[in-house]
């Protein structure tokens, strides 16, 4: 692992701004992560969510390419 991400990183990935996405995508072959406690934020954006479920599917999923740290 060779790049930690902070919660912020994460969401504009997720949503798709362009600069987090095409850093995040070309680093991630050097090896990404992210920390439990981005992630406890992340999810709990998930719950103020119309489908909390279908939204921690996506992020669990978008989530699957970083190491946790």
């Amino acid at each position: 692992m060779k790049y930690l991400f902070d919660s912020d990183w994460i969401i504009d990935g997720l949503v798709g701004l362009p600069n987090a996405a095409q850093i995040i995508a070309q680093l991630g072959s050097d090896g990404v992560a992210v920390s439990i406690v981005s992630v406890g934020e992340i999810f709990e954006g998930a719950f103020g969510s119309a489908d909390p479920q279908g939204t921690l599917r996506l992020f669990r999923d978008y989530l699957s390419d970083f190491a946790l740290v």
